[in-house]
C-alpha cells in the first residue's frame, strides 16, 4: 500500500515539472457540426483575408486567414455581412 501512494505521490510531482504551457490558434471551438447553418467559403488573394462565414446558435462567425495564423470574429446579428478585411 505505501508503494502505490509513493508512487502516485511521484507521478502527480513529476506531472508537475512536465507540464508545459498550450498555447491554441486563435478559432473557436465548435462541439457539434451539425449545429452550423449557411456555412459560405471565400477566396481571396493568395488565401488571405475572408475564408469562411458560419451560423452557430444564433450567431454569426467569421473566419479570416491573417498572416500570423486564422482570426475568428463572432456577430451577433445573423443578417449582418462579415467584413471582407479584418483590420487590427
Amino acid at each position: 500500500m505505501k508503494k502505490i501512494i509513493l508512487l502516485s505521490l511521484f507521478l502527480v510531482f513529476d506531472n508537475r515539472i512536465l507540464r508545459a504551457d498550450i498555447s491554441l490558434p486563435n478559432t473557436i471551438y465548435i462541439p457539434d457540426k451539425k449545429l452550423i447553418f449557411n456555412e459560405k467559403h471565400f477566396s481571396g488573394p493568395m488565401g488571405m483575408g475572408l475564408i469562411k462565414s458560419y451560423e452557430y446558435k444564433k450567431n454569426k462567425f467569421c473566419v479570416y486567414n491573417k498572416i500570423d495564423g486564422p482570426r475568428t470574429i463572432m456577430l451577433t446579428n445573423v443578417k449582418s455581412s462579415c467584413p471582407k478585411k479584418l483590420d487590427d
